[in-house]
């Protein structure tokens, strides 16, 4: 999704020039030490969670390593994509708070499900009035609410509930959080190798 590589690059580019400016025995706090823009404090408890917060939005991420290091290095290390989010998703305990739902998002699952059921239409398989109902849907995502346009679309057993999901995208909440982590651990490591 083209939207969300867009928030990964802006994400990473706010922490770019960050280091450490202040630390604990499980916590970290990075800035540019010019002014308070995108610091963040980078929390490792002994759980296993690891917690941001600052000028970002909090959010934390589950089931890491124990240790602060392992627990920055886990998270810090993984390139942003589904892993990432799952952990959000159980840290943060908001589904709402990881992902939101978004027009791109779903005009590219509806795309995908009018080409599925043009596919079955050809083998003599599919229903006119569901093809009928995703153009219809595909017709108002620029009029309505994503939400909207879903609960339609199960409602008229056009699509299951769980394909609700296709039309979701990280939440810049999540995103955000993960560059700072990912920006700590580059730092961290260049402190390691230097030593």
């Amino acid at each position: 999704m083209k939207s969300t590589e867009k928030s990964v690059d802006q994400a990473v580019e706010s922490f770019s020039k960050h280091g450490i400016i202040a630390r604990g025995d499980r916590w970290w706090m990075i800035g540019d030490g010019k002014s308070s823009v995108f610091q963040t404090t980078v929390f490792a408890n002994p759980r296993g969670e690891i917690t941001v917060q600052g000028d970002t939005d909090l959010c934390s991420f589950a089931f890491g390593p124990k240790n602060a290091r392992g627990a920055v290095n886990w998270i810090g290390r993984q390139r942003f994509d589904g892993y990432v989010c799952e952990k959000a998703s159980i840290g943060t305990t908001c589904h709402e708070m990881v992902w939101k739902f978004d027009s791109d998002a779903l005009r590219e699952s509806i795309e995908y499900w009018i080409s599925e059921y043009e596919s079955d239409a050809a083998e003599g398989e599919a229903s006119p009035s569901r093809l009928a109902a995703l153009n219809r849907a595909l017709e108002d995502i620029d009029r309505e609410e994503p939400l909207t346009i879903l609960n339609e679309l199960i409602d008229e057993n056009v699509i299951e509930w769980e394909d609700m999901h296709s039309a979701e995208i990280p939440t810049t909440r999540v995103i955000y959080a993960w560059a700072a982590i990912q920006r700590l651990n580059e730092l961290l490591n260049a402190e390691d190798s230097s030593t």
